[in-house]
């Protein structure tokens, strides 16, 4: 089934629902991919309910365990570009094969996370900055009423979440601006900033809203059946092997969603961007 991208600029409303209708028609596409990613992304599961260990919070920085998280999420990454791309090739009609879809993500996948990591930066900085002012707040602050200070530490701690998610969103079109256009990763950073700038809001509520609606749905089937779903990797004590593969199941079916969302809307801000030019 073909899918018409936008003609014009639209409503969040309208990129809600044409980032869903992309989903609909290309998750036949993208499913075997999204299911691999899915597996990968659990084999922390697994690991936990073999070992019976939370080897996300209990393990040290530095443990062999560690890398190979790291390894699951490269492997995450690449598999999430291989889908991104299948996508991209669905809306232009373009046929290629997984192996093509995979050879793709691993020619990007460098500049992808170089480019992931100088947004990450960019962040920790806004945290360390925020740590310092914390304990000069707390040196000065010594003399406060503490109500006060505790007013002041909680005004400095939102900033700093709010600092933090606003840079994240500012960049966040990076990897499809490498994967799909061919940017630099200077490049890429640059024009997603140019292209947020003006409608960060905008950008926040439509790529928040598929992992809005995921969210709405784990909470449902957490509680209308007795298989335990779990948001995040807690209660590791609590993990069954069905649990698991509910949730991979669910994710795979999920994933290319997030995906359609950063494509529709960095084709909807293009467009914005075209239309400012000509005025």
């Amino acid at each position: 089934m073909h899918f018409m991208p936008a003609m014009y600029p639209e409503s969040m409303p309208q990129q809600f629902l044409r980032s869903f209708k992309l989903y609909i028609h290309s998750l036949f596409h993208v499913f075997g991919l999204a299911l691999i990613l899915s597996v990968i992304a659990f084999i922390p599961r697994f690991i936990m309910l073999a070992t019976n260990q939370d080897i996300f919070f209990t393990t040290d920085f530095f443990a062999p365990q560690k890398l190979w998280l790291f390894l699951v999420e490269i492997s995450c990454l690449i598999f999430f570009l291989s889908l991104l791309w299948r996508i991209r090739c669905f809306i232009a009609t373009i046929h290629e094969t997984l192996l093509n879809d995979f050879k793709r993500a691993l020619k990007k996948i460098i500049p992808v996370i170089v480019a992931g990591f100088i947004q990450g930066f960019s962040i920790v900085l806004i945290n360390f900055a925020s740590f310092g002012l914390y304990l000069l707040l707390i040196h000065e602050g010594l003399s406060m009423d503490k109500p006060l200070l505790y007013l002041l530490i909680s005004i400095l701690f939102t900033l700093q979440l709010a600092a933090a998610i606003y840079i994240y969103f500012l960049f966040c079109f990076y990897l499809p601006l490498i994967l799909a256009e061919g940017k630099s990763i200077l490049m890429s950073l640059k024009e997603s900033v140019l292209l947020v700038w003006k409608n960060w809001w905008r950008t926040f509520f439509v790529q928040l809203f598929p992992w809005a609606c995921y969210l709405i749905v784990l909470l449902i089937i957490k509680n209308m059946i007795p298989v335990p779903v779990h948001i995040y990797f807690t209660e590791p004590k609590f993990i069954t092997f069905y649990s698991v593969l509910l949730q991979i199941l669910l994710f795979a079916l999920f994933i290319p969603w997030p995906a359609a969302a950063l494509l529709v809307q960095l084709h909807d801000l293009e467009l914005r961007k075209k239309l400012n030019r000509s005025v």
